[in-house]
């Protein structure tokens, strides 16, 4: 019989019932899948596992492609339209309305430009680096390195201007 994972979506905690440690993306994911295992007494998970689990399942699937001739998957590297995509969508979260604007102040559509084709070369670099069969490892590793870069270049432009504006 296959395990299944239930899921339930719940509020947001209030800013100050949060953590001071930043997660990522991932780790949040992972916290809440936990949250909910762990209320129907079922065995906790970690992001290393599940990254390891996603290889495997890709690893499987590329067996039984090999065995009929087809084209074997491989979610790494990103094609340019992707790596673009995630640039525009960091220019959007720099210089529009979004959570982190709200939280630190807007930059210029030029500067944010700058900044995100920035960010995206150094998060390619550092998870060209990562070995993995499939690019699992590689994604991940990639997505989080941009999340993380991107919170930290809001905050450093905000201590430089000398203002965090408050979030209630």
């Amino acid at each position: 019989m296959a395990d299944t994972i239930k899921t339930t979506v719940t509020s947001p905690q209030p800013e100050s019932e949060r953590s001071c440690v930043k997660r990522s993306r991932s780790e949040e994911l992972v916290a809440a899948i936990n949250e909910e295992r762990k209320k129907n007494g079922e065995t906790l998970i970690s992001l290393k596992k599940m990254a390891d689990t996603a290889e495997e399942l890709v690893a499987a699937i590329n067996e039984e492609r090999k065995k009929h001739g087809e084209t074997l998957l491989s979610v790494w590297p990103p094609s340019q339209q992707s790596r673009e995509y995630g640039v525009n969508w960091m220019i959007d979260t720099l210089s529009k309305d979004s959570f982190l604007t709200k939280r630190y102040g807007k930059f210029k559509p030029e500067e944010a430009s700058a900044v995100a084709k920035s960010i995206e070369e150094e998060s390619y670099v550092v998870a060209s680096k990562v070995v993995s069969a499939y690019g699992i490892k590689n994604l991940d590793v990639y997505g989080t390195e941009i999340g993380d870069r991107i919170n930290q270049c809001a905050k450093d432009r905000c201590k430089t201007n000398g203002t965090i504006k408050s979030t209630s």
